[in-house]
């Protein structure tokens, strides 16, 4: 498995992702039983990972807090990548409770290839282009709201991707990210979507950062609140 990282930079972004998780999980369901075993080649995984990372951002465009920006190819690479480091386990994770830990683990790389598998290049329908992300982040600054966009001292990425999704934006609290795919929306509705995720973003905060339980009430609240949001702060094109 270690580790086949660097393909990265010349295959498409999401369909190695995909592939990747899959060859993980294939390793561990076939050697890996021990749990102490497969977190040390997960954390393996995620040092090398950590490299590209940094190679990636290293000719990325330099961050303005507390928002970066990234579209196209390389922000399909920094996205994948960005999602797998939120989901494997840092060394230090093998000091506490390996079993569950590597348990959870296994679960989410699950989760993230179901994730992946859902995206589809896409020619005919465009994400959100960069002016819809500067005015979407223009409402939020006169709104006094930037800081709410850092999550710790972590500024929040925004991925527009042309990859049709199920649904044509998430905020992805693990590795504090906004994904717009790629729809055939007007400008309008475009900016709308992406106000809803940045509502998401502001909602997370007033969770104190938390992570909170996964349930049927929680997510409404959430969506509620989102919806509310961006409702109150779009602005007429």
């Amino acid at each position: 498995m270690l580790t086949g990282s660097k393909t990265i930079f010349t295959a498409e972004p999401v369909q190695w992702a995909a592939d990747y998780v899959l060859d993980i999980l294939e390793t561990l369901q076939e050697g890996a039983t021990d749990s102490e075993y497969g977190l040390e080649l997960l954390a393996l995984e995620r040092e090398e990972l950590r490299g590209v990372w940094q190679e990636l951002m290293n000719t990325a465009p330099q961050v303005k807090k507390p928002v970066f920006f990234a579209a196209g190819r390389e922000g399909a690479r920094l996205f994948v990548i960005r999602q797998l480091l939120s989901v494997l386990p840092a060394r230090q994770c093998l000091l506490h409770d390996p079993d569950r830990v590597f348990q959870q683990t296994c679960v989410r790389l699950a989760h993230e290839y179901f994730f992946f598998a859902g995206f589809h290049l896409c020619l005919e329908k465009k994400a959100p282009p960069e002016e819809i992300v500067t005015r979407a982040l223009k409402i939020i600054e006169r709104q006094g709201l930037s800081s709410k966009m850092l999550l710790g001292e972590h500024p929040l990425h925004i991925y527009c991707l042309d990859y049709e999704m199920p649904d044509p934006a998430y905020y992805l609290y693990p590795s504090h990210a906004i994904v717009c795919g790629a729809t055939d929306f007007t400008p309008q509705r475009q900016l709308h979507c992406l106000l809803h995720e940045l509502g998401h973003v502001v909602y997370a905060g007033k969770q104190n950062n938390k992570l909170q339980p996964d349930n049927a009430s929680r997510r409404q609240m959430a969506e509620q609140f989102a919806n509310r949001f961006a409702r109150k702060h779009l602005t007429p094109v």
